[in-house]
Order: structure tokens, then sequence, then C-alpha cells
């Protein structure tokens, strides 16, 4: 999504998210453009599995240690509970 996608140093960045130390890491990407809907096309930086942080992205620092957001259960209509 491009909610993800922030600017450091005149380069285009993600953080990756470690599942292992739960820490956040900036990665340097190359985006083709805007998709669709948010969503942008990357050309260079990322690999199939790779978990990013799409929210918050501005307010994080490099080895910072954050929680995922769990899914709403399928019985939470409307993602309110």
């Amino acid at each position: 999504p491009a909610a993800a996608v922030f600017y450091k140093d005149n380069k285009t960045c993600v953080w990756l998210y470690d599942t292992r130390t739960k820490t956040v890491i900036s990665k340097e990407i190359q985006l083709k453009g805007i998709v669709s809907d948010g969503k942008v096309e990357v050309l260079e930086g990322l690999s199939i599995g790779d978990s990013i942080v799409t929210t918050g992205v501005n307010s994080l620092s490099e080895g910072q240690e954050v929680e995922p957001i769990k899914k709403p259960a399928s019985t939470n209509i409307g993602g309110l509970l």
C-alpha cells in the first residue's frame, strides 16, 4: 500500500518488520508507480514474504520495537470490537 511508503534522506523506503525481534528496519525500495486504490508497484527492494508496516510509518525509528495489530475476528462485524 502507498501508506507504507516514506522518504528518508531522499530515498524511497518502507519499514520491514522482523517477527523474531519485533523491531523495524528501514529498507530502500524502487517504485514503478501507483497502480490503483492506494497501491504501489515495487520494482526492487522487497522479497516475497517480507512483512512491512502500513500504519504510522512517519512516527517510527530504526530498531524500534513494535507490535502488529491483530486482525478482527470474523464474527466481529464492522471491526468494532
